[in-house]
């Protein structure tokens, strides 16, 4: 039984945040996981990595080491890599150190290289 238990332990460490289609959330994700959108978010997220579905929509604020966007994301975005698919919507900031746009139009954001540090 305890063997059992520490492999559901280990497990559900991984696993990732999912807010699904059709549901509403309103407040603050801080994971070092993944956070898959594909329902209406607004608020704050700070993840290791965030995926927005094409039926996703995020309004806020999106803190990761690597972001996919297919869907809509309108806010500040600071992240390592950033991927814009076919169809998705960006406004506002957004701050990457690799940039990755896929036959996409709907780009009207203010784009920031950030600038890796040495210390």
């Amino acid at each position: 039984m305890i063997k059992w238990l520490k492999r559901l332990g280990k497990r559900e460490q991984s696993t990732p945040t999912v807010i699904g289609a059709g549901a509403e959330f309103v407040g603050d994700i801080i994971t070092d996981h993944m956070v898959h959108i594909q329902g209406a978010f607004e608020g704050r997220i700070s993840a290791d990595a965030v995926v927005v579905g094409k039926l996703g929509s995020v309004v806020g604020r999106i803190d990761s080491n690597s972001v996919y966007i297919y869907g809509e994301v309108a806010g500040t975005t600071v992240t390592g890599d950033a991927h814009i698919f076919g169809g998705a919507k960006v406004s506002g900031d957004l701050q990457y150190y690799s940039l990755n746009i896929a036959n996409n139009d709907g780009v009207e954001c203010r784009l920031v290289r950030r600038k890796k540090t040495t210390k």
